[in-house]
C-alpha cells in the first residue's frame, strides 16, 4: 500500500541533500559525475515511487511524469483534486500548467491558500544567471529562502493528506535520546576518547568505517545530523538474536522505531540491548534510563519552542542545557513532517533548524 510519509520524506531527504541539481536533459535521476539531476515532475515522480507508488508507462523505466501527465496519471494512482485556495496540508502535490508556468512541487508545511512548497526548481534565474546548485532542488526557493510560499493552479491530495516524515513516537524517540545522551551527550561532533566511537550513537570499529564510507560518498561532512539520521536508516542494524534472547518484541530496526508502546524503560533497554550492546551495568543502563525520561519531559514541553532553532555540534562535550536542546532538534527530524523535516543544507532549512557549530 502507497505511502505517503515516505514520499514526503524521501522529498525531504532529497531536497536536504547535498549533490542534487536540476536539469531536463539529465532528469530520470541520472548521475553525472557526482550530481544526480531532477526536473520538477521527475522529482514529484520519484517522490512517488519511493512512496509506492507505481509508474510503469513513467518514471524509472520511462521518461518521468511530466506536468501534464500528472493531471491524468494522480487520479489514476488515487490521489483526488482540492480547492488549492484552501486548506493545503503537507505532502500535498502542486501543479501549475497556465501558460506562463509549467511547474509542480509538494507542500512541505501546512497553510491557507499558500505554503511552503519543495521540490527541483531550476538551474537559471529569469535574468539568465546559474541558481546555485545548492537552491536548485530545495525546501522553499531559488534564492535560499526556504520560508517562501507559494500557491499553485491545481492541489491535488492523497486520502486525508499530511504528511508526518518519519512520524516515530515521542516515547520511541525519548529512549533513543537516552541512549544518545549517554554515548555522545546528543553530539553529532562528539569523538570518543580512545578514537573508536563516533557521532551520534558512537559508532565504532567497522560500523564506523563503514558509517564514514556512506557519508563521503553521500557528500555529508562526518559531523553531519542529517546524514547520520539518515545512515542510520541505511544501515537498518538491529540484533535480532539477542531480541529474541533477552524477550523483545521487535524484530528489525524498522519494528523498533514503528513501536506503539509507551515503556520508555523497555525500549531504552531494547535499543542498548539491540542496536547499541554497549556491556554497560545495571547503574549505567538504570541512567539511560532516567536520561530518556528526562528528554520525554524536556521534549513535551520544548518541541514547538521556537527559541531552541539550532544544533549545538562540538569536537568537545557539549553542557546538559544543550543535549536536552540537541534532543529536540533529533526529535524534529524523527518525528513528523511539516516544518519538523531533516536537517542538510544548513543554508536551505527554516532559521529553527540552522546548524551551530561550537569547535
Amino acid at each position: 500500500m502507497p505511502d505517503l510519509n515516505k514520499a514526503y520524506q524521501w522529498a525531504v531527504n532529497t531536497c536536504n541533500a547535498p549533490n542534487v541539481g536540476y536539469s531536463q536533459d539529465y532528469r530520470n535521476q541520472e548521475h553525472i559525475g557526482v550530481i544526480t539531476y531532477y526536473d520538477c515532475s521527475s522529482f514529484i515522480n520519484y517522490a512517488l515511487i519511493a512512496g509506492g507508488w507505481v509508474t510503469p508507462q513513467y518514471a524509472p523505466a520511462h521518461n518521468p511524469l511530466t506536468t501534464w501527465s500528472l493531471i491524468t496519471e494522480l487520479p489514476r494512482l488515487g490521489w483526488s483534486q482540492v480547492d488549492p485556495n484552501g486548506l493545503i496540508l503537507p505532502g500535498d502535490i502542486g501543479v501549475s500548467n497556465i501558460p506562463s508556468s509549467h511547474h509542480t512541487e509538494m507542500a512541505y508545511n501546512q497553510g491557507n491558500g499558500q505554503a511552503i512548497f519543495m521540490g527541483a526548481h531550476g538551474s537559471k534565474y529569469a535574468d539568465g544567471t546559474p541558481i546555485p546548485l545548492d537552491y536548485q532542488v530545495s525546501i522553499g526557493d531559488s534564492y535560499g529562502n526556504a520560508g517562501a510560499t507559494k500557491t499553485f493552479e491545481t492541489l491535488w491530495r492523497y486520502g486525508e493528506g499530511g504528511a508526518e516524515g518519519y512520524g516515530y513516537s515521542l516515547p520511541v524517540i525519548a529512549a533513543i535520546c537516552g541512549n544518545a545522551w549517554k554515548e555522545s551527550q546528543i553530539n553529532p561532533g562528539l569523538e570518543e576518547s580512545n578514537g573508536i566511537g563516533y557521532g551520534l550513537f558512537q559508532w565504532s570499529f567497522e560500523r564506523r568505517t563503514a558509517f564514514e564510507t556512506w557519508m563521503t560518498q553521500n557528500g555529508f561532512a562526518f559531523d553531519d545530523p542529517n546524514g547520520q539520521v539518515q545512515y542510520l536508516m541505511v544501515e537498518n542494524y538491529w540484533n535480532v538474536e539477542r531480541a529474541h534472547l533477552l524477550g523483545y518484541p521487535f524484530e528489525s530496526l524498522t519494528e523498533f522505531l514503528e513501536s506503539t508502546s509507551s515503556d520508555i524503560e523497555m525500549l531504552t533497554r531494547a535499543w542498548e540491548d539491540c542496536w547499541e550492546i554497549s556491556g554497560d551495568d545495571e547503574s549505567q543502563i538504570q541512567q539511560r534510563i532516567d536520561w530518556a525520561n528526562e528528554c520525554y519531559a524536556y521534549i513535551s514541553a520544548h518541541a514547538q519552542d521556537t527559541s531552541i532553532f539550532e544544533w549545538y555540534i562540538s569536537s568537545n562535550y557539549i553542557t546538559d542545557t544543550q543535549t536536552l536542546n540537541n534532543a529536540v532538534m533529533l526529535y524534529r527530524i524523527l518525528s513528523t513532517g511539516g516544518g519538523g523535516g531533516t536537517l542538510g543544507k544548513a543554508k536551505q532549512m527554516p532559521l529553527w533548524m540552522k546548524i551551530r557549530y561550537h569547535y
